[in-house]
């Protein structure tokens, strides 16, 4: 399966989605052709990876003109043709803006192509609820958290599932890294314990702490803890490197926290991480520490918590969001009310008092993750949804031939052969000109004033068609040699065999005006009103599970 993964968030960049999608993507290359389309980097070097990578500046969510919604739409189209793809996972468009949104999205649908998106983000001043009624044809919310809150802004329940996040217990393994090695590297006290901070403190996107990672509560809690550890602890935290034009806005707020630091006393007990660090970095980031702390609200996962767990790290996280679905409170870690620092530092200096009591936490916590959240089960899970929504989903288009001169007489033509008119001849440059771009299957019957049509347009979009006697006309004349008057019941045979032996999915069923009609009936569309058309429209069938729709394309 060729598949195209969307996501304006993936490294060099560094965090849960980033985290999550490059993973995505490098598991589903064994088995899949993938594609990734991000915006560009902030680091001047490219990973060499087994899936291709565009970048384009316009993917960047913030400061977009107008005009890049126009860039974008075309660089999907590009990417889709290019590429092959069969399939469409985006991550987080429904927590985008509208017309970001929807210049991706009409471009997948413009191919006919199933689009599925990936909602990890539950804050509802970042939900888009104007993207409620977008042809998603699934969307995966990494928690029930998410599910719940998509639900009540009025998505489609019957489009959403719940597939959770998981995290490489390979890669995240405390035993392959030693502790010391890990804090020289990062040039961390020696002598001190650890209580690390994972999570995004400062936003990229204004500089500043942001509130919904709650870093600030971790931060007041430590005048308590000192009262318990004097300097003999340090609370550390990566400060992730972002365009240059936030980079001074980030040392600013960096500044105004060492001057806070000093003010309070706690400069020797609180260091970020300046240097560098890509996933590849994180699991001996966790290696330097004794706890993770990282008490966010309205979660929407938290990879975080996963990633210390395997680390058998005791993890410490808020009764909010999604946290509450990956920490069982008291066996894996602890959970605490959002913002209240004193219940905070009281578990942080229970934990740090007992190196016994750590590692207990620690181990049962890797034991479950490791189990619930195990990496190859989520991949199938995903490849599942894959499966069922090209099964459920169907694209089909019906034309019928050209006009022929028995047409225009009004003569039954059945299997004669019959040349186009003038006007036909206009017909084949109109049907030829909406298909240029076509890439599905082709199916013929195999009169000539019909594959004429079908093997033209196959050529040009390099489609081998297939021509078959099971799409023919209505034989009407009893005269014909060989052949005897067919009966409607015998044409509801010959179609369905048609259908039970090819299973069309995407697909241009070039053919006649009765046949058309039988073959409707295989998509539930029983009203032969509907086909009493000119012959410049073509019938457009979309099927998703039991529902079918139909749309006239007047050329």
């Amino acid at each position: 399966m060729n598949i195209l993964i969307i996501t304006w968030l993936f490294p060099p960049s560094n965090g849960g989605v980033e985290s999550y999608t490059y993973n995505l993507a490098k598991n589903l290359s064994k088995e899949h052709k993938i594609t990734i389309l991000t915006c560009l980097g902030h680091y001047p070097t490219e990973k060499k990876e087994k899936f291709k990578i565009y970048r384009m500046k316009e993917m960047y969510p913030y400061g977009r003109k107008k005009e890049d919604y126009g860039k974008i739409y075309k660089k999907v189209l590009e990417i889709l043709k290019k590429e092959d793809i069969d399939l469409v996972h985006s991550h987080n468009l429904v927590c985008l803006e509208t017309s970001f949104t929807k210049a991706i999205v009409n471009a997948v649908k413009s191919k006919d192509l199933p689009l599925v998106d990936h909602c990890h983000d539950a804050r509802f001043k970042y939900l888009n609820k104007e993207l409620k009624y977008e042809k998603f044809d699934r969307i995966i919310a990494v928690s029930k958290f998410v599910k719940k809150r998509l639900i009540n802004l009025g998505f489609n329940k019957n489009i959403l599932e719940v597939i959770y996040n998981s995290s490489d217990s390979k890669v995240f393994n405390s035993g392959k890294y030693s502790s010391l090695q890990a804090k020289k590297f990062f040039r961390i006290p020696l002598n001190k314990k650890v209580i690390i901070f994972p999570s995004r403190a400062i936003r990229t996107t204004t500089g500043e702490f942001g509130e919904q990672k709650n870093f600030i509560t971790l931060l007041n809690s430590t005048k308590l803890i000192k009262k318990d550890f004097g300097d003999d602890f340090v609370v550390i935290f990566p400060v992730k490197v972002g365009m240059k034009r936030k980079n001074d806005a980030i040392k600013k707020t960096l500044y105004s926290l060492r001057e806070k630091l000093k003010k309070d006393g706690l400069i020797e007990n609180v260091i970020p991480i300046t240097k560098k660090v890509g996933y590849e970095n994180m699991p001996l980031l966790y290696k330097t520490a004794n706890i993770m702390c990282t008490p966010s609200t309205e979660e929407a996962f938290g990879l975080v918590f996963l990633e210390a767990s395997l680390m058998q790290l005791p993890v410490i996280g808020a009764k909010s969001g999604a946290t509450k679905e990956i920490v069982i409170n008291g066996k894996t870690g602890f959970l605490v009310p959002p913002k209240n620092k004193k219940r905070l530092a009281k578990i942080i200096v229970r934990l740090l008092k007992s190196k016994e009591f750590r590692d207990k936490i620690g181990k049962a916590g890797r034991k479950y993750v490791k189990d619930k959240f195990d990496s190859n089960k989520m991949l199938t899970e995903v490849e599942r949804t894959y499966k069922k929504v090209l099964e459920n989903r169907k694209v089909i288009y019906l034309v019928r031939h050209p006009e022929t001169k028995n047409n225009r007489e009004n003569r039954l033509t059945g299997w004669e052969h019959s040349q186009y008119t003038s006007e036909g001849n206009k017909q084949f440059a109109k049907i030829s000109n909406y298909f240029k771009d076509y890439q599905g299957q082709i199916f013929s019957s195999d009169l000539k004033r019909t594959s004429k049509l079908a093997v033209s347009i196959a050529k040009k979009n390099g489609i081998k068609p297939i021509i078959t006697p099971l799409l023919r006309e209505r034989n009407f004349k009893e005269t014909l040699p060989h052949h005897t008057y067919e009966t409607e019941s015998s044409v509801a045979k010959r179609t369905k065999k048609f259908y039970d032996k090819y299973h069309p999915r995407k697909a241009i069923i070039f053919t006649h005006g009765a046949i058309l009609r039988h073959i409707a009936r295989h998509y539930l569309i029983t009203n032969r009103n509907e086909f009493e058309e000119p012959r410049n429209v073509i019938f457009k069938i979309e099927t998703n599970k039991n529902a079918a729709k139909l749309k006239k394309i007047r050329l």
